[in-house]
């Protein structure tokens, strides 16, 4: 995924394979603490957001990362998609933002 080609290239020494090999659960909880330090902080928010809007930005992407982490699978099909969309739409925040993190 190209997701994780540029984490890879953001964070090498985190993600680089060594004795035991990373799972994409274990890359989700070291984006969650990068997205989790940043909410606490907000020192690298876009210039054309206000604060309460980067937080909100922040809070979308730390929900997706969550449900990847967790891996839970909902019986109802449409809660399934309404989800599956969610969580679509906060990944394609983290790609436009993962600079900002």
């Amino acid at each position: 995924m190209k997701i994780l080609d540029a984490l890879k290239k953001l964070v090498p020494k985190r993600l680089a394979v060594s004795k035991n090999k990373q799972t994409h659960k274990d890359a989700c909880r070291l984006i969650l603490e990068l997205i989790n330090q940043e909410i606490k902080s907000c020192s690298n928010k876009p210039l054309d957001m206000s604060d309460e809007q980067w937080r909100n930005t922040l809070n979308e992407m730390s929900f997706a990362f969550k449900v990847k982490a967790q891996d839970t699978i909902l019986k109802s099909p449409a809660r399934r998609k309404q989800r599956e969309q969610k969580v679509n739409r906060a990944f394609e925040l983290f790609k436009v933002y993962i600079k900002h993190l």
